[in-house]
């Protein structure tokens, strides 16, 4: 799970918290939220402590996603008040997942972070428990109570039940989101492809698109570290290859490639674009190796396995690394991989000497 908000709040990357940032939250006396919970315990074994756990776990990913952290007293206006901390066992985390996969329907993603107190013994560690849950796209997820499926959301800093009409357009919602994704993708893909330049060498295209984007702004400060960042940047992960000569701003996204001019129509060597939800596509001009041995066989081009490989997973870690850390995007992501033939004439002639 990302959060700009929560990271802003708590100082830092959920995965990088200490508890000295959690504390800080009893200094600043921060109150709870739409995506922010505290409990000064532990969830207990009763029914209904299960219970409360599975709907505050349900009601982050059925909203906008957020973190409750174990270990933080609240007072009446549940602002941040105490921070006595609870002991944590990796018993008690199994417990805590065995509860939610028990009680939520369908199951959401979430993650458990220990954030552990240094002063505190190593045999016997104590700190605070993240239950870091991100909004989920296969919302909405419903709990058991009285015999019945409820769905839970946050409201503010408490929690209500979806109404019968909320529910239906829920479920509505996440139809559209899935069908929406599917052809997203190819969109994207397409407005890459033509700007290829087609006419020398075959191209990989890969593309990423997380389940939750994100929310990057492009302003002149943002373009410029981006332009730093990308400029002579390489994509083969182990050395050598094209890299990033030029950067520019599209709407609503990112753009780079090959180019040593600005002014050419089409893009040699190396083409990106990411955009600013967190959805990207980048595509590498490859060689087909045929060329060196045989003349082209029409419907039979054979791409080093090794080259399509090296492609992939450099092209996985610049998408990825924009989703995550540029657009704070995340759940999970859909990639896709495609080969662009050459239309070149010469591909179908003698090889080269």
């Amino acid at each position: 799970m990302r959060s700009r908000r929560l990271e802003g709040l708590l100082g830092g990357p959920l995965d990088q918290l200490t508890a000295r940032n959690i504390r800080s939250l009893v200094d600043l006396h921060v109150p709870e939220a739409f995506d922010l919970d505290f409990k000064a315990q532990l969830y207990g074994p009763s029914d209904k402590e299960k219970r409360d756990l599975s709907g505050d776990v349900a009601a982050m990913a059925n909203t906008a996603g957020g973190v409750i952290i174990i270990g933080i007293g609240e007072d009446k206006s549940a602002r941040a008040a105490g921070a006595p901390g609870v002991d944590i066992t990796d018993v008690e985390m199994s417990r805590i997942r065995q509860i939610v996969a028990a009680g939520v329907s369908p199951m959401p993603a979430f993650d458990l972070l220990q954030v552990v107190d240094g002063d505190s013994d190593p045999l016997a560690p104590h700190g605070f428990v993240l239950i870091a849950v991100p909004r989920s796209p296969l919302a909405p997820h419903a709990v058991l109570i009285n015999g019945g499926m409820r769905f839970p959301v946050r409201n503010g800093a408490t929690t209500r039940y979806l109404s019968e009409p909320e529910v239906a357009t829920a479920y509505r919602e996440r139809l559209l989101g899935a069908a929406q994704r599917a052809g997203q993708i190819e969109q994207i893909e397409a407005s890459v492809i033509q700007r290829l330049n087609v006419t020398e060498r075959p191209w990989l295209v890969v593309s990423l698109l997380p389940e939750l984007p994100g929310d990057f702004t492009i302003t002149s400060d943002t373009f410029a570290v981006f332009e730093t960042e990308i400029r002579g940047r390489r994509i083969n992960p182990i050395g050598g290859g094209p890299s990033f000569y030029h950067a520019a701003v599209g709407h609503q996204r990112l753009l780079a490639d090959g180019n040593m001019s600005s002014t050419s129509d089409s893009v040699s060597g190396l083409a990106a674009e990411l955009n600013t939800g967190g959805a990207g596509v980048l595509a590498l001009q490859m060689w087909d190796i045929r060329r060196s041995v045989a003349p082209r066989v029409d419907g039979d081009e054979t791409l080093s396995d090794e080259g399509l490989a090296n492609g992939i997973i450099g092209a996985l870690n610049l998408l990825a690394g924009h989703a995550r850390d540029r657009a704070q995007a995340s759940g999970m992501a859909q990639i896709r991989a495609l080969v662009v033939p050459s239309d070149s004439e010469a591909y179908s002639e003698l090889c080269p000497t």
